[in-house]
């Protein structure tokens, strides 16, 4: 497993399930892998900046730091990589989860969201690609590894 960073999609583009449901966080392993914040805002990726790194490290916070849409009080730095594909993934836990059994005991499976997002030369995302997986993907997925589906 290890470490990961969280990534926030805030402003006009939803992020949803391939049902519907709005994802508000996700996880990515495409960034610095510290724990880090990130907010997707307008086509570029902002890093959470905490106010003791910024008064410990002036440089780290340039003219660039701004409040991001004005809609929350968050402090961030335009961290935008270039020329870059990050994955950002979660599951949907208001999707119907999937009950499987095993030799190893039972478990409940919500469908993965995953999307792509295509960085350009200048930082700003030129691609978004919804490779999340529908409920019925899942279930077809679980039965070919081997385990079995229980009805509720």
């Amino acid at each position: 497993m290890g470490m990961f960073d969280h990534v926030y999609p805030i402003g006009e583009k939803k992020f949803t399930c391939r049902e519907g449901h709005e994802i508000i966080e996700f996880q990515t392993k495409d960034l610095e892998n510290a724990l880090l914040k990130y907010y997707l805002f307008d086509g570029r990726l902002y890093e959470e900046v905490h106010k003791a790194k910024a008064e410990l490290d002036p440089k780290s916070v340039d003219d660039r730091i701004l409040r991001i849409a004005k809609q929350t009080s968050i402090d961030a730095i335009d961290k935008s990589p270039r020329y870059k594909t990050v994955s950002i993934y979660t599951d949907c836990k208001e999707c119907l989860p999937i009950l499987t059994k095993s030799v190893w005991g039972s478990a409940e499976q919500h469908p993965n969201v995953e999307y792509e997002l295509g960085f350009g030369k200048d930082g700003q995302v030129e691609k978004i690609e919804n490779k999340s997986e529908t409920r019925e993907e899942l279930q077809s997925k679980l039965t070919e590894q081997g385990l079995r589906i229980v009805e509720k």
